[in-house]
């Protein structure tokens, strides 16, 4: 959950701002965790039902390149199914596509289209990705593919993310 944490403004930036998440290296990636309730002009309210707070990465022009949030899960059991679900937005503008990965593992891409967008995947724990692999919630920036300029008013690109949860799928009970 986003929900951690105190952003008092439309959005606190930074290294490491948001609790438990950290963003990839790129030194023109930021991350944010926004109060929706505050208003900003490229961060929209917050996914439904969700409350008030979520997180954003955003970047200038990176080519064709993955950013993105991440943490290390809590242990998973290998071999186990788990249900990744949550909501996906661009508020302000991007040229490319959302991504979601644990590990090495692709769980899902799609399009950016300005709104609030849900998402459930289903992933498998596996000996390549390990038992505490790193959930990745970001984009890559297409910008050079599409032909675009990103961020034609001078703006970064932002891709946001909440209520992201992971929860094992139950076992089928047992016929006696």
């Amino acid at each position: 959950s986003f929900d951690e944490g105190t952003a008092t403004d439309s959005y606190v930036s930074g290294d490491d701002v948001i609790t438990g998440w950290a963003r990839n290296a790129p030194s023109n990636v930021g991350m944010h965790h926004v109060n929706s309730t505050v208003g900003h002009a490229y961060f929209p309210m917050a996914a439904p039902n969700t409350g008030p707070y979520y997180g954003a990465i955003t970047t200038t022009y990176v080519s064709n390149t993955f950013v993105f949030l991440y943490r290390q899960l809590e242990t998973l059991e290998i071999g186990k199914e788990y249900t990744v679900t949550g909501y996906v937005n661009n508020g302000g503008t991007a040229y490319g596509y959302w991504k979601v990965e644990i590990g090495g593992t692709i769980l899902g891409t799609g399009d950016l289209n300005k709104t609030w967008q849900q998402f459930s995947f289903t992933y498998t724990a596996n000996e390549t990705d390990g038992p505490n692999p790193y959930i990745r919630l970001g984009y890559v920036d297409a910008a050079s593919a599409t032909g675009a300029i990103a961020s034609p008013d001078g703006t970064q690109s932002s891709v946001l993310y909440d209520a992201v949860t992971i929860d094992a799928v139950p076992e089928p009970a047992q016929q006696s």
